[in-house]
């Protein structure tokens, strides 16, 4: 969508002080969070700090541009995009819905994009962004921390066939010498589990070799010259090709998407369970 259309389906939205839910207040803190890539890249993060539903869009290119009014250009459409698009969930049943309030923690860019929410015409109720609300912002911070945490412990490497990690330094995981993708504990675990892996080896390499990686261990943060892919360059690459990633990913609420990764979401699992009451 252009911002123009962005910004009429945002407007049509309806709004109330609590979400559908009628639990919590429809308050929403988000900042932008650098995640690295091969390509470093930014996410905005959302979090409804009394639910604790988080919502992230990107990766763009947003806290290397210098001027917080150019920052504010990429944000917009991205903060409107994720209530437009049900922040991500898929349930028919879940109405879309606006915000009522929000805030940030960066003051520059909270200034720059109420000027760019109300050039572009945005509803005025919502070109007003809160700052400063300590307890909000550590809430944001926290569930961010969880979110990257999460993501480095559900995927460090664990054998295809048994499960387990590895022991130690000493007792690493093997990988599979033709995908270079896939780990195993043991020549066992790896020959029992060839009949199942033989017809996705040829794509995982593949992929490897079309996205420059070299093995599939994830690690956010991961330094310049590491072999291991970025957390998000996983799950954008290679994950949507293997059936342990798509159980893990329905496990702990992820969407995963072919290509580009826009709208990460996820939440904590009681809010799965109760049908993300958010």
């Amino acid at each position: 969508m252009s911002l123009p259309e962005l910004v009429r389906a945002f407007n049509s939205l309806p709004r109330s002080q609590k979400t559908p839910s009628g639990l919590v207040e429809n308050h929403w803190q988000f900042a932008v969070q650098h995640v690295t890539l091969n390509t470093p890249g930014d996410l905005v993060h959302l979090v409804n700090p009394d639910s604790r539903f988080v919502h992230c869009e990107g990766p763009a290119q947003i806290l290397s541009c210098t001027s917080a009014i150019i920052q504010a250009d990429i944000v917009l459409p991205m903060l409107l995009k994720a209530f437009v698009t049900k922040l991500g969930i898929a349930d028919p049943q879940v109405p879309s819905y606006g915000p009522w309030s929000w805030g940030t923690n960066d003051g520059n860019l909270a200034t720059a994009l109420e000027e760019r929410m109300k050039a572009a015409g945005v509803r005025e109720e919502l070109c007003t962004i809160e700052v400063g609300d300590e307890k909000k912002i550590a809430i944001q911070q926290e569930e961010w921390t969880r979110f990257l945490g999460m993501m480095e412990e559900k995927a460090r490497p664990k054998c295809a066939k048994c499960g387990q990690g590895a022991k130690d330094e000493a007792h690493k995981l093997m990988l599979c010498s033709s995908c270079k993708c896939v780990h195993y504990c043991s020549k066992v675990c790896q020959k029992l589990d060839w009949k199942q892996h033989k017809g996705l080896c040829a794509s995982l390499a593949k992929s490897a070799i079309s996205t420059g990686t070299t093995t599939t261990t994830i690690r956010a943060g991961s330094g310049k010259g590491s072999p291991s892919a970025g957390v998000l360059e996983y799950f954008q690459t290679i994950a949507p090709d293997m059936p342990e990633a798509q159980a893990l990913a329905r496990e702990i609420g992820l969407r995963l998407f072919k290509g580009q990764l826009n709208g990460i979401m996820y939440s904590r699992p009681i809010l799965l369970v109760h049908n993300r009451q958010c």
